[in-house]
């Protein structure tokens, strides 16, 4: 299983040809070129990544999610999400919405809000998804597509 792309200061440093962290905790990293002719060329991410955390765990063992930040709901459906659970592995889930053909016309046509939704990691029950690792508080992360 891969964990999230990150990078603190300890191995940009050893990259960088300079390095400094900022009041709020950005790392920036400075690579001199060789050719002053050249232009420079800026890197950059966010120091965090919007998420989620694990708000409830369904008796049939489905996720459910609480936003941490500015994640938009629409892009949620269909998502492959991390959890990282527990024991600090990052597992994969993924999110879905109630069944269309028993969903009302109404839900047919709006966007799923996130409390609605549901992050399946393969559990048959909530003592299953326990025994996984899953728990309120665990974050989620999203990967867009």
């Amino acid at each position: 299983m891969n964990e999230p792309l990150t990078i603190n200061a300890v191995q940009a440093k050893s990259a960088a040809d300079s390095l400094t962290v900022d009041n709020v905790g950005n790392v920036i990293a400075r690579i001199d070129g060789t050719d002053p002719a050249l232009k420079p060329v800026m890197v950059y991410a966010h120091m965090d990544r919007v998420g989620m955390i694990v708000s409830f765990v369904t008796e049939d063992g489905f996720l459910r999610l609480q936003a941490i930040g500015g994640v938009p709901d629409k892009v949620l459906p269909g998502s492959r999400v991390l959890v990282r659970t527990v024991s600090g592995a990052w597992q994969y889930g993924v999110v879905g919405t109630k069944c269309n053909h028993l969903m009302t016309e109404e839900e047919k046509q709006r966007v799923q809000p996130m409390r609605e939704l549901l992050v399946d990691v393969g559990a048959d029950s909530a003592e299953q998804a326990k025994e996984m690792g899953f728990a309120i508080g665990c974050p989620v992360v999203y990967e867009p597509v």
